[in-house]
């Protein structure tokens, strides 16, 4: 059996906060709030495969801002702050890992 070159667990990282932001957004959106008014109503697997690849689409987007803004921040050097001069707040110099983190 060949391996599928689909990541599944990249596909949930980015689908699960691209869910949740879109269902924020169909507060705002009367087309949206239609949208999803009418999956609960009428089973559609197109309705579904929208809201899923719109989400997915968002989830994405939300991961590039939090890549350019947040993982930015990790080597920034905070030592300057008074009575935070621990070791924990120095910069870091290559990406976290998780691995390392949880010792």
């Amino acid at each position: 059996m060949t391996d599928l070159p689909i990541d599944l667990d990249s596909i949930l990282a980015h689908l699960v906060p691209g869910l949740i932001a879109l269902a924020g957004i169909a507060f705002l959106s009367p087309r949206l709030q239609r949208l999803f008014g009418t999956l609960k109503a009428e089973h559609s697997g197109s309705r579904l495969i929208a809201l899923m690849l719109g989400a997915l689409v968002i989830g994405l987007v939300l991961s590039d801002i939090r890549t350019a803004t947040l993982d930015q921040t990790f080597q920034l050097n905070l030592s300057w702050i008074p009575l935070l001069h621990k070791p924990r707040l120095a910069p870091m110099p290559t990406e976290p890992d998780a691995l390392h983190m949880t010792s």
